[in-house]
């Protein structure tokens, strides 16, 4: 098997890391709750949590899908429940 050139592996690391990155945008368009901001800031550290005037800068990162690694982690992880929850009831 050939080596890749340097730029080739960071590219492929690149793609990948994006890859990762829209699966979890497919998963908290498809599955996140009406209302998630409290959820979202739960889930934040309590040095990073949001007063509940604050909240909207979490919807703000959803609508205009800013790179808040942390806030799309919370995202993501409300969205998971939310999925399980449901795919719970259906069973």
């Amino acid at each position: 098997m050939a080596k890749l050139k340097r730029k080739s592996r960071k590219q492929i690391i690149v793609s990948n890391k994006q890859k990762k990155l829209n699966e979890k945008w497919e998963l908290i368009d498809l599955w996140l709750p009406q209302k998630y901001a409290k959820e979202v800031n739960k889930l934040l550290p309590s040095e990073h949590q949001f007063s509940e005037d604050d909240l909207s800068y979490i919807r703000h990162v959803r609508t205009k899908k800013i790179n808040n690694d942390m806030i799309i982690n919370a995202l993501y992880l409300v969205a998971n429940v939310r999925r399980i929850q449901i795919e719970k009831m259906e069973v």
